[in-house]
């Protein structure tokens, strides 16, 4: 009897262990790094992929081939596009591992939203994902450079991404969040340039793209514009995503006789809008830590006076950058990527219902007011430069009472 029991038992168990029946092999599959959209005048999409090759080829003693890059037709959709790199790839193309999207800068003045149509669709699609924008170039003229740390590119301007101090893998998530948002704001991607200086130089000598800030879309995710390094370190303050500002300034109005270089850090920022009537008006106060790097004023920064009143120049350096980018965001890109509607929406609902239909008449014109405040936490183990004499050292600072 027992052993009419055991019979079904061990079929059952043979079952089990057939193994996956929707296995995929690898060596049947074609893993994509990056890949690349253009978008080509009077003739549509174009779809680039760089895969990773498990094993290595080449010469003895030369470079082993990391990467392949199979760059695509213009077709009328982006599907289109991408059905026609499989069609060339003898493998069917995984996107499960792929870290980087690049956009070409014509693709990123029609418009991204069709981009994020499709690669929201495809559920191998990683969400943590980094997005660049070339500027003034294609993507699959990107994804083909070599650089002098190895071929697969978009693995080195991912890292290039991140040693800028931004958290790189959630770009895409962020776009998303732009794209499904009712605060009527726009979007930042990072975006680089290729290096003058590179052309006509041996492959892998340099760097031939660089990163130069990033790239402004508006509310239709169509590019406005860029902001340099600086400027999007300001900007980041504002968003109080994690990131440093340098600020150099000249210490002329507190006794000074050169420059004092800081980075700033753990930015916070604080809004505060006022509302009369149909309008309102907003006001940013800043504030994070400064560590100086630099001090070549021939101030002693072991005065506590002096302490003070650097901490003082310091906000007011801060404070006029800062309200030179927003002239730039509101005149020039007309684009609120300062989430100022992102706050009214969440914070203030009643007063935005009555501020959104004319958002992006009221953005460019609105009032907005910046404060700074920033506190001194170390400058290294000496006060004034070590090569000063102590006759050269100004004790304390005796420039402008403002500071007081």
């Amino acid at each position: 009897m027992r052993k009419a029991y055991r019979w079904p038992a061990v079929i059952a168990m043979l079952l089990l262990m057939t193994g996956c029946w929707d296995s995929k092999e690898l060596n049947n599959q074609a893993f994509a790094l990056g890949g690349g959209i253009d978008y080509v005048p009077d003739q549509g999409y174009r779809v680039t992929n760089q895969f990773a090759l498990i094993s290595g080829g080449g010469a003895e003693g030369g470079d082993k081939q990391q990467d392949y890059t199979e760059v695509g037709e213009p077709k009328s959709t982006i599907y289109e596009a991408s059905s026609y790199v499989q069609n060339k790839v003898s493998r069917i193309i995984n996107r499960g591992h792929r870290r980087t999207l690049v956009m070409g800068e014509e693709l990123a003045k029609i418009g991204l939203k069709d981009v994020i149509d499709i690669y929201s669709r495809y559920p191998e699609t990683p969400l943590r994902s980094d997005i660049f924008v070339v500027k003034g170039g294609l993507a699959s003229d990107f994804l083909k450079s070599k650089t002098p740390y190895g071929n697969q590119a978009v693995r080195e301007y991912y890292k290039l991404h991140q040693s800028h101090r931004e958290v790189a893998d959630i770009t895409f998530l962020n776009l998303l969040r732009s794209v499904n948002s009712d605060s009527m704001g726009g979007a930042v991607l990072p975006a680089v340039e290729k290096v003058p200086e590179a052309e006509g130089k041996k492959e892998k000598t340099v760097m031939p793209y660089r990163y130069i800030g990033n790239a402004v879309l508006d509310n239709n995710l169509k590019l406005r514009g860029y902001l340099d390094n600086q400027e999007v370190g300001y900007l980041m303050w504002f968003l109080m995503r994690e990131r440093s500002v340098s600020v150099t300034d000249l210490t002329s109005d507190i006794g000074g006789e050169g420059a004092i270089s800081a980075e700033i850090k753990s930015l916070k920022s604080r809004y505060r809008p006022t509302f009369e009537g149909d309008n309102v008006a907003m006001h940013f106060k800043l504030s994070g830590d400064a560590h100086i790097n630099e001090n070549n004023s021939g101030l002693d920064l072991y005065n506590a006076e002096v302490i003070r009143r650097m901490e003082w120049e310091i906000g007011q350096e801060i404070v006029k950058d800062e309200q030179e980018l927003i002239r730039k965001i509101q005149k020039e890109l007309r684009t609120d990527v300062l989430n100022v509607g992102d706050y009214l929406f969440r914070n203030h609902p009643e007063e935005w219902r009555k501020l959104q239909p004319r958002w992006e008449e009221l953005f460019p014109d609105m009032k907005i007011t910046v404060e700074a405040h920033v506190t001194i936490k170390s400058f290294g183990v000496t006060g004034a430069s070590p090569q000063l004499k102590e006759e050269e050292v100004e004790q304390k600072g005796t420039g402008s009472e403002n500071a007081s």
